[in-house]
Order: C-alpha cells, then structure tokens, then sequence
C-alpha cells in the first residue's frame, strides 16, 4: 500500500523527510476532507488549483506529484500562503452554494479552506515578501477576516529552519507548530 511504501521512505534529508510528513498527512485525510496542495520554491504552484475531495484517486495523484518534488534553495513561504489562502472548493452542481450571511466565518461563505498546513524545510527567503516579520503582519491582515487556522511543520534540525518565525505564524492563527526532526 501506498502507507507502507511510505513508511520504508528514508528520511535522510530535508526534502525527503518533508515528504514522508506530507505523504503521510495526505493518506491520513478523511475521505470528505476537501483539500489541495501548495509546492513553493521561487515561485508557488498548486497541484490542483482548487480543492477537491479527498478520495483514493486524489490521494494517489497528490502521492504521485510529491514524489516528484525536489529540493531547492528557495523557500517561498508568503506566497504560497497567499495562494493557499484564495483556493476554493471544485465546482459541484449537485451542491448547493453555501448562503452569505448569518455567523459563519467569511472562508465558510466562501467554501474556501479553513485550516493550512505549511510544511518547510527552510526560512523564508523568495517572494513577494521575505522578511518573516514582514510575512506575519500581512498574513495577521488577510486572515482578519479570513479566520483559517494555519498549523506549522518544520522539518529540519535547529539553524535548519526559523522556528521562532514558524511559531508565531501558527499562534497568531489559532494553529500549532511542530518540528519534525
């Protein structure tokens, strides 16, 4: 299976290792969790440009596309954040659009996506923005009405990656941090 394969991955470097931990995380998706997948270096692109439903068929293209994915020394947080941040659900008729109004947030008005997980191997240092304090205040803007919970993995021993930045990224949005050494 796909699991075991993983599981036998090495993780001798950064970029393997951050592989196995998003391998791992995309087989672990519930079946109706709609998600997608953000890769960054110097610049982001989406595996699928909308978030689509987690069934077997996805996780198998998502498992195949990480697996293809190689290190680079750009690590391009704020972008691929901001693209993650703008992604909504595949077209569906068959189901109805969500009504605006009420108390739900404005990502649930959207049908966008409620919670990121930013895995880096790295510190900001490409984009728009590279300066992590620079990255949190604008972040802390777009998410004021946003409300996405972003969670952060760093992979990586210390000096690997800024964990302190990677920390407040994920406390100032009601996520949590973990470093995957």
């Amino acid at each position: 299976t796909l699991k075991e394969e993983n599981d036998k991955r090495a993780g001798a470097s950064k970029m393997e290792a951050a592989q196995k931990e998003l391998i791992k995380t995309v087989l672990a998706l519930p079946h109706d969790t709609m998600f997608s997948i953000v890769f960054y270096s110097g610049g982001p692109f989406a595996w699928k440009n909308e978030l689509v439903v987690a069934n077997a068929q996805n996780k198998i293209d998502a498992v195949t596309i990480i697996g293809k994915q190689g290190p680079s020394t750009s690590t391009n947080i704020y972008d691929s954040l901001e693209m993650a941040m703008k992604m909504v659900p595949q077209k569906n008729p068959k189901k109805p659009a969500k009504e605006v109004g009420g108390t739900s947030s404005f990502s649930e008005q959207l049908g966008g996506a409620d919670t990121i997980f930013l895995l880096t191997d790295g510190i900001p240092n490409e984009g728009k923005i590279a300066e992590p304090n620079l990255i949190l205040a604008e972040i802390k803007k777009i998410n004021a009405t946003r409300h996405i919970i972003i969670n952060t993995i760093g992979v990586g021993g210390a000096g690997a990656i800024d964990e302190s930045f990677l920390k407040s990224l994920a406390s100032e949005n009601g996520g949590t941090f973990v470093n995957v050494k």
